[in-house]
Parts: structure tokens; sequence; C-alpha cells
């Protein structure tokens, strides 16, 4: 499913979606133009449940481990993503969804 967004997202932004299984996406912080950091997202999904997920892309994910020195990155709802954009989200829970979406977000 591609999805065009005609300026990028902004913290608080709902993303409302065409797809069989996810009514919208909630960026509750917004991505930023380096994707150094990590993005908190909400996804409402038709079922009515609303699951957590924190998205890291690599560069994130290497600045966490890079700035503190730390060996690993362990976070809860852990998505990791090529870019933080409702192309690459969608794709990610797509995956999630086909094992079971709940082993990988946290709950509302």
């Amino acid at each position: 499913m591609t999805l065009s967004l005609s300026s990028p997202v902004q913290a608080g932004q709902m993303v409302s979606l065409n797809h069989r299984y996810i009514e919208a996406i909630l960026f509750v912080d917004a991505p930023t133009a380096t994707a150094d950091r990590p993005v908190e997202i909400r996804v409402a999904l038709r079922d009515g449940r609303t699951l957590v997920f924190t998205a890291y892309t690599p560069a994130a994910l290497i600045r966490a481990m890079g700035s503190a020195s730390q060996l690993s990155v362990v976070d809860a709802a852990l998505m990791i993503v090529l870019r933080v954009t409702p192309d690459a989200i969608i794709d990610a829970l797509d995956q999630m969804l086909v094992i079971g979406i709940e082993r990988f977000g946290l709950p509302v």
C-alpha cells in the first residue's frame, strides 16, 4: 500500500488508512529529518485494539548505542524501519499482523 503525504509527518498527526486491519497511525513524535531519534507511534486496529510502538531507523539505533556507549538497545514494542514513514510502518505492521501483532506492540 503506497501512501503519499504531501508534507512531512508532524507530531500528533493521525494518518487514516484504507487498510483491511489498520484504521489509523498516530505519530506521537515527529520523525526527524536525520532519522536519528526513535519515534513513538500508536496504531488503531479495525478490531478496536490500539497498540503502541517505538520506531527506530538504523541511524537512530546507531545514535542510541554510540552516544551512551551501549552494547545493546532494548525498548518495549521495538519496530525497526528504514525510514519512519507511513509506508515503512505499514510494511512492518503487515509483517507483524501475519505473525500475531499482539506479540510485538504494547496495548493501550
